[in-house]
């Protein structure tokens, strides 16, 4: 094996790919290397479409480097904060929808790359036992990852440890213009594949679904991800066989433009196979979805039937979840009938926690098929979906109604799982479990671990904790508001608290580091001197229970050293007789601005050293003995910019942006 360099704008494609003559570009890199090699790519941005060819090739960042492949695709429809364009903007559908990064070979490994920008997809695989790793992909037309576009079956992709956002921007383009299908392509979609992967990914604002395993997959796993904000079904199983979703965290921020079509969030994991006569692919069987935790969604689980859906719940496992409502939530789960003769068959939904919804189910059609039992309901379900073991009531989670903050565009996990957790009180799900395996249909999967990946208890839990029988309640936490943590006095900070607790929270106390406390649930504090402030919470339950938490350096001060100028000033000039020695940069001595509401202060450092205070002048005039004869006068610029003396020489000094403070001193007044 091989290892070779890409520098990006820093290589040389007459190089020949050492460590100290890299490449420029991963083209070049391409052509050169052979089954069997490595490509680290250095950081800077590589310009161009990239096809691997070459099988059983590794193409990773260099370590400490952050290579970037930008497509360039237009994206200034966006507003600043990359929240989706005003209304009245016009969509620029792409030149060209063809994939950023095309990985056509087998045996590829990607590692470490950022993506961006594309027209098309961000990544596509056509090819089997290809790893994705560690990639970061950001604003696509299409699918930031996109598994096997093609109609051949392929095996054992892994798409791991990636983070996607803001992918299927085409879904806008049908909304805004008219001129396009609907197409809602997921953040990840993975196709006609077998043993895939798709694990410990964040795919966060997508414009379309989330994760969708498409038709013609077999046994893929979808695990330890986090979903959220994406504009239609988070988690998408689609004519697949013996799929398993599972310690999923899938949720909504609410953001306006990632809501549905309807206004409110779509469903966070559904069964629903499209109803095509042009394949020949099976539907969904022997699907298994637990462990997951889905909170604020529009639906928690959906089996999806009807005109254009064929869905048959057909030996699929559906256990030990816990379904959280928000407040723009209206179902627990929604089972819909067949209308083509196809009833659901030999499934099972057991011990799940659904919770905080209005409605805990919508059941159309014949559910017959479907065994309900021992499942925890915040509130009586309809009578279809009663079963043995079932208990109604509130789970007393540790903070299940917690705020859900909005990070946009961000991809930063912005909700804690903890806040999902059974307490001391979820007497309801502890040990509620039925672990019988009386179920004959099909082989029950073992789920010997939880969410948090905590051993199951032979007496086991409902929902997907295991309580640990150890008591974290009340606990204190709380967060900085977004780009507070850093400034210059005086500067203002919010703190938001976070603290979780199954008790009502009497006290706050915070500390702020510099002496200063406060009592109150959020606090917001300004800070007057300099330094690292360390900052602490307390706070206690109306049982006596108290905790605290305490961020080491959690705020930085520093000194204001610099003094803003307004973009509108007057300036001063410089001006010297003609035939004087030019007045070089170092020799300058005198600076000045004037504003209409500011007193300024001009300071000559020459000895003894001289000030002059004033508030509205037409002309500031001061001789001073420089090098023998140098005359300098400070000079009001007039407005209409004639000459200041009819023969001197003019040098305006510049003063934009920031300048230090010892160079001119201002003074309200």
């Amino acid at each position: 094996m091989s290892s070779y360099f890409a520098g990006g704008n820093a290589g040389n494609d007459s190089g020949d790919g050492s460590t100290t003559r890299p490449w420029r570009t991963i083209g070049k890199a391409e052509a050169q290397v052979q089954p069997g090699d490595e490509v680290r790519l250095r950081s800077g941005t590589y310009r161009e479409v990239v096809t691997l060819r070459q099988r059983n090739t590794t193409w990773k960042a260099d370590t400490g480097h952050n290579p970037v492949i930008d497509g360039r695709y237009n994206d200034s429809l966006f507003r600043p904060d990359g929240s989706l364009p005003h209304p009245d903007s016009s969509f620029l559908p792409p030149s060209s929808t063809a994939s950023l990064v095309v990985i056509r070979e087998e045996g590829i490994v990607l590692e470490g790359v950022t993506v961006k920008n594309s027209a098309g997809a961000g990544i596509s695989v056509s090819a089997g036992n290809v790893t994705i790793r560690r990639c970061r992909i950001d604003f696509n037309y299409d699918s930031p990852i996109r598994v096997n576009p093609g109609a051949k079956l392929i095996d054992n992709v892994v798409v791991e440890n990636n983070i996607c956002t803001r992918a299927s921007v085409k879904y806008f383009d049908r909304e805004r213009t008219g001129t396009s299908p609907h197409n809602v392509s997921g953040v990840i979609k993975m196709g006609r594949t077998r043993d895939g992967i798709i694990r410990n990914n964040i795919c966060a604002y997508g414009f379309g679904e989330g994760i969708n395993i498409g038709k013609g997959s077999y046994r893929t796993l979808v695990e330890g991800n986090i979903v959220h904000s994406c504009n239609h079904v988070h988690i998408y199983v689609n004519r697949s066989v013996d799929t398993t979703v599972r310690n999923d965290m899938v949720y909504h921020s609410y953001h306006p433009d990632s809501l549905g079509e309807n206004g409110r969030p779509p469903t966070g994991i559904v069964i629903g196979d499209e109803n095509t006569k042009t394949d020949s692919w099976p539907g969904s069987a022997g699907g298994q979805v637990y462990n997951n935790i889905v909170v604020g969604m529009g639906m928690g689980f959906g089996v999806r039937n009807g005109k254009n859906y064929n869905t048959q719940l057909d030996k699929c496992y559906v256990g030990y979840n816990t379904f959280i409502g928000g407040r723009l939530s209206e179902v627990g789960i929604q089972v819909a009938g067949n209308q083509y003769n196809r009833p659901h068959r030999d499934s099972l939904v057991e011990n799940n926690i659904i919770c905080n919804v209005p409605r805990m189910v919508q059941v159309t059609g014949d559910v017959s098929g479907i065994t309900f039992r021992n499942n925890l309901w915040s509130q009586q379900p309809e009578q279809s979906v009663r079963g043995p073991g079932d208990r109604i009531g509130d789970p007393v989670l540790a903070n299940p109604t917690a705020n859900i903050r909005d990070t946009f565009p961000n991809y930063e996990e912005n909700i804690d799982p903890r806040n999902y957790q059974l307490t001391t009180r979820s007497s309801l799900a502890i040990d509620r479990a039925n672990t019988a395996r009386n179920f004959t249909a099909f082989t029950l999967p073992v789920v010997r671990t939880d969410f948090y990946g905590a051993e199951r208890q032979s007496a086991s839990d409902i929902g997907a904790h295991e309580f640990d029988g150890v008591t974290d309640d009340p606990v204190a936490n709380f967060s900085i508001g977004l780009g507070e943590a850093n400034g210059t006095v005086p500067h203002t900070v919010n703190f938001v608290n976070e603290s979780t607790s199954t008790h009502p929270i009497v006290f706050y106390e915070w500390d702020f580091g510099d002496g200063d406390k406060f009592n109150g649930v959020n606090a917001r504090h300004t800070y007057q001197t300099p330094g690292v402030f360390t900052v602490t919470l307390t706070i206690r339950d109306d049982q006596g229970n108290e905790d605290t938490t305490q961020q080491t350096g959690a705020v930085t001060i520093e000194e204001n050293s610099k003094v803003i100028i307004p973009p509108s000033f007057r300036r001063f000039v410089v001006v010297h007789p003609e035939g004087v020695l030019p007045i070089e940069e170092d020799r300058v001595i005198a600076y000045g601005v004037q504003y209409p509401d500011l007193r300024a202060i001009l300071i000559w450092k020459d000895a003894p050293r001289h000030m002059l205070n004033f508030s509205g002048i037409d002309d500031v005039v001061r001789s001073l003995v420089v090098a023998g004869s140098t005359e300098l006068l400070w000079v009001d610029e007039n407005n209409e910019n004639e000459p200041l003396v009819s023969g001197d020489e003019e040098i305006e000094i510049e003063i934009e942006g920031e300048v230090e403070s010892l160079t001119a001193i201002f003074i309200t007044g």
